[in-house]
């Protein structure tokens, strides 16, 4: 009554004033409650992306496995020979990452290439779920905010964004729109990343003033190591336990902050000696260190892929934030080059090994020859190889001839 009386009735009276300051974090989060902040990246955490030397990163799907294992075991065709040095370097990393055995949990013969994104899809389903199930996780202990930190957020990206909320609304059973974009800038480095989130997470507790927040930040910094790089003022990022504290100390002391950083970062020599470098996406153990950091007792279950129901109670979270990506985007067609970026994530693209000096027809050729997966194909295929071995111009037709498969294969 005496501090309600001292606080006058021009001025709004604030409880928390009659804690003492060591107990004032607790009563925040008794009446307030804990509200949830998870900062997804896309590239390396919902695929996986092999580091390229000064390339962007190789995105590890279907499609460049299968051409590396065509190019392995016929070295002698012209998809294979028509490759650089830095090329079949690359195509080596492809195959030592689809080797890499993934976790100690499941069968003894699982590996990354289990993760490998499917057709045209730059995303994981099974990365995908283990998204969704932290997602849940999260929900059901209060408020969560779900904030796009991914290279995702550029407006040229905006199609893209749409596709992976309507995946993972099929995946949680109701509709979903990320709530948030982290600002638009350009990022280069993992630093600029680490800061850009830190940027967020302190506005969104600045304009609480009070309460409690966690932050969840989902992110492979640009398939970098945490191997001291520096943030913000000289911070240098040598572990995870480094990021998280940068995140905290954004934070007022008014407010009860917590972070969990989860890096999903590999690397390893092959018996040749090449360097591997990948973002691997998230792991079961990711899942279930987020889970604990949640306050969950157990990983969410997640229901078979179904459908989800017509937005209604969650359909404005991300509306507005979805529309101004859709006003600002541009169409591919009237967009200059899109592997002219700054950004070295914003160049993962899938037909990125099939490119070469043959242009379009190369493309198309191994592009049937990827799609094949038969016996008789095979038979063609050894074929190929024997008229190159006998003819002085066996790298021009056994082009023409891949590219004429589809006409052959109605005969056999």
């Amino acid at each position: 009554a005496d501090a309600m009386a001292q606080a006058g009735s021009a001025q709004e009276f604030d409880p928390l004033a009659l804690f003492p300051a060591s107990g004032r974090r607790a009563a925040v989060a008794m009446t307030h409650g804990v509200r949830t902040l998870i900062f997804v990246d896309v590239d390396g955490v919902l695929n996986v992306g092999i580091n390229d030397e000064d390339q962007p990163p190789v995105l590890f799907n279907e499609r460049n496995c299968k051409f590396a294992e065509y190019c392995s075991a016929y070295p002698r065709s012209a998809a294979a020979l028509q490759r650089t040095a830095e090329e079949l370097r690359c195509l080596e990393r492809v195959r030592a990452v689809a080797g890499r055995r993934c976790g100690t949990q499941g069968a003894a013969s699982s590996t990354l290439a289990e993760l490998s994104c499917q057709g045209d899809s730059h995303v994981s389903v099974p990365l995908l779920r283990r998204l969704a199930q932290i997602i849940r996780a999260a929900r059901k202990d209060g408020p969560t905010e779900v904030v796009l930190a991914s290279n995702w957020r550029k407006p040229k990206f905006c199609s893209r964004v749409e596709g992976l909320e309507r995946d993972i609304s099929k995946v949680l059973g109701e509709h979903f729109a990320f709530d948030a974009r982290t600002r638009k800038g350009e990022e280069n480095t993992a630093g600029e990343r680490l800061q850009c989130i830190g940027d967020f997470f302190a506005d969104r507790c600045s304009a609480a003033k009070v309460g409690s927040f966690r932050a969840v930040v989902l992110d492979d910094f640009f398939v970098t190591p945490l191997n001291g790089w520096a943030c913000d003022s000289g911070l240098n990022v040598s572990s995870e336990a480094d990021a998280e504290a940068y995140l905290k100390s954004r934070v007022s002391n008014d407010v009860d902050a917590a972070a969990l950083v989860l890096h999903p970062y590999q690397e390893w020599e092959t018996s040749s000696g090449l360097l591997v470098q990948i973002a691997s996406g998230l792991s079961q153990e990711h899942v279930k260190q987020a889970v604990a950091f949640l306050g969950g007792n157990a990983v969410p279950h997640l229901m078979p892929l179904r459908t989800p129901p017509t937005p209604a109670r969650n359909a404005a979270a991300g509306a507005q934030v979805a529309a101004q990506s859709r006003a600002e985007a541009v169409p591919d067609s009237q967009e200059p080059e899109q592997r002219a970026v700054a950004l070295p994530r914003s160049g993962l693209v899938d037909d990125k090994l099939v490119e070469g000096s043959d242009g379009a027809r190369l493309q198309e050729a191994t592009g049937i020859v990827l799609a094949k997966a038969t016996r008789q194909y095979e038979m063609m295929l050894d074929f190929i190889d024997s008229v190159m071995d006998e003819s002085t111009a066996g790298s021009y037709f056994s082009t023409e001839l891949c590219v004429a498969w589809p006409f052959l294969s109605m005969h056999l």
